[in-house]
């Protein structure tokens, strides 16, 4: 046992020995003065910029820690690249089973400047780094990498304290951002990239400028080398939203879930922040675009290969065109570019809107279908917050189911591609004031027409490429029934034949001012009338409809004219042809 004791006892005095020897090397030998002379000129020659290293410190047992180094811009006045500090730190031990055990390394306050000039040039791209190599030397530099590293890398913690980045585009097309981070990363390396394992957990806060807009972002996550979450805040003009992503197999083909809520948001105020946005330069060379991209941009190309995703949208209260929506909830899901909106609601005006839809966004102009549902909403609140104009003009309560399909944003190419078929039902309200039931009032001389009270007003409707509404409808009221089927364009034409059905009392009224409407009595001892619209929803222009009212006049005329003509057929046969009467309803 003794000297088996000796023999240890030697052995870790040369250790102790060996040790001392490799402190005292770092101590005498690796100087801060040699280090910096080792490390500046490599550092200025692979970067081409002017390098800086406050003091640097190594010790065998502690690691190195360098503090205020610095990359310089191309003016040699303008920092780039600046750190407070780098530590490394390591442990010893491991290193005797061929395993190199880094137990930290640190970044604190990192901060970085990305800025690209007025000719679109960023101002990392100069670096040396990054440029092409003489043409004499790229052989030598494709050197074939090893396929193994000596030893297992394990890298316990990367960490960065409050890491900066500023970013600035003189041609105003980048957002201007201000970005603070932090992060905690651990990573082993094994001996080649495939073992690589690594997870951490970060959070930010930035700020976003662009054009006249400013958003506040707020968020933090942990990522893997599989899997990511996210969990943001986002302060965009005041309007407040809050997202969470969880993404699986984010580096190959996504599937992401994606869930976003807000108490409140003006989505028109959105779109308005979208649309003041700045535009790309009209004087920057424009790119070509594909045969497939003619009529606008494919988003599908621009998403990840392979992106599965599924999420909800949920707002307490939301503004769009004037309409208040509450609880409005969306479920959607994506894969193979093709957007699918599985259910879509919202309160709204004492009703509920229902709705789904698939979007193709392989499409360059958004190739949609779909259906809307509208149950029980008040036409008056409707109206009267679609425009002010038309406050008061409508009222009941509102059914209607719409299958649609159509492509494209702009209003231009909705009009040319859309198509539906729906039918409506609004029941117990008024209809007043409007400029069609103004100026059917105006002809016959009938004001009453001018604020109709119905009990059921209900149609169906196809929308055909062109931008035209094949509409079919049907009123019931106490003092009028009507119906229609003609012809409204999307841009407010009209091609619509109307029949009213006049009750006995504005019969009445109709038979006091023109004598012919006697002739168009029904066995009720109301009257009908056939009438055509023309003209513009804002204008229209009713006449009456000759051909439709002289085939009722010559089945209500027949025996009238036969008691009336003399026994040689010659009685005032022209006073009473069905011309004069119709026209006398005129005065003329």
């Amino acid at each position: 046992m003794g000297k088996i004791s000796k023999v240890f006892g030697i052995i870790i005095l040369l250790i102790v020995v060996a040790i001392a020897g490799l402190i005292a090397f770092v101590h005498f030998y690796l100087t801060e003065e040699r280090v910096k002379a080792l490390v500046i000129p490599q550092a200025k020659a692979a970067l081409g910029r002017e390098v800086a290293i406050g003091d640097i410190k190594i010790g065998l047992l502690s690691g190195i820690t360098i503090r205020d180094f610095l990359i310089k811009e191309v003016d040699k006045e303008t920092n780039f690249v600046t750190t407070k500090a780098f530590v490394l730190s390591y442990d010893i031990l491991p290193l005797l089973q061929k395993k190199l055990i880094i137990s930290e390394i640190r970044f604190d306050e990192p901060a970085v400047q990305i800025i690209r000039d007025r000719k679109g040039q960023f101002n990392f791209s100069t670096l040396a780094i990054l440029s092409e190599p003489p043409q004499g030397k790229k052989a030598e530099k494709a050197k074939p990498a090893s396929a193994a590293l000596p030893l297992t890398l394990t890298i316990n913690q990367i960490k960065l304290v409050k890491a900066q980045i500023k970013i600035r585009d003189q041609l105003n097309e980048i957002p201007a951002i201000d970005a603070t981070s932090s992060a905690s990363l651990n990573v082993i390396l094994g001996r080649s990239m495939n073992d690589l394992l690594y997870n951490g957990s970060f959070d930010f806060v930035a700020s976003v400028g662009y054009g006249d807009s400013q958003a506040k972002l707020n968020g933090k996550g942990n990522v893997s080398q599989k899997d990511m979450d996210i969990t943001l805040d986002t302060n965009l003009d005041g309007e407040l939203v809050h997202a969470e992503a969880d993404v699986k197999n984010y580096m190959h083909t996504p599937d992401a879930t994606i869930a976003v809520s807000s108490k409140s948001l003006n989505i028109d105020k959105l779109l308005g922040i979208v649309a003041g946005l700045p535009k790309k330069q009209g004087n920057k060379p424009q790119t070509t675009r594909s045969a497939k991209s003619k009529s606008g941009d494919v988003i599908a190309e621009s998403l990840p290969t392979g992106l599965v995703a599924q999420g909800s949208v949920k707002v307490d209260k939301a503004l769009y065109k004037g309409l208040t929506a509450n609880n409005f909830s969306m479920s959607f899901a994506l894969a193979e570019g093709v957007l699918t909106v599985k259910e879509l609601s919202a309160n709204t005006y004492g009703g509920k809107i229902a709705s789904n839809m698939t979007v193709d966004l392989n499409q360059p102009d958004l190739a949609y279908d779909g259906k809307l549902g509208l149950q029980s909403l008040q036409a008056a609140d409707l109206s009267s917050a679609l425009a002010a104009k038309l406050a008061g003009m409508l009222s009941g309560s509102l059914q209607s189911e719409i299958t649609f399909s159509g492509a494209g944003t702009a209003w231009e190419q909705i009009n040319k591609a859309l198509t539906a078929d729906g039918s409506f039902t609004l029941s117990d309200g008024n209809i007043k004031g409007t400029p069609v039931s103004r100026s059917i009032a105006n002809l016959l001389g009938l004001q009453e027409l001018n604020n109709i009270s119905y009990k059921s007003l209900s149609g169906t409707f196809t929308i055909i490429e062109g931008g035209k509404v094949k509409i079919k409808t049907n009123l019931q009221g106490a003092d009028l029934d009507a119906e229609t089927e003609g012809i409204i364009g999307l841009d407010g034409s009209l091609d619509l034949p109307l029949t009213f059905h006049l009750s006995q009392p504005l019969a009445d009224k109709l038979r006091a001012r023109a004598s012919f409407a006697k002739y168009l009595t029904n066995e009720e001892g109301g009257a009908t009338l056939h009438l055509k619209l023309a003209g513009n929803v804002k204008s229209p222009n009713p006449t009456l409809d000759m051909k439709g009212v002289q085939e009722q006049l010559q089945k209500s005329l027949q025996k009238e004219v036969l008691k009336k003509l003399d026994s040689s057929g010659q009685q005032s046969g022209d006073k009473s042809s069905p011309e004069n009467i119709i026209k006398g309803l005129f005065g003329r």
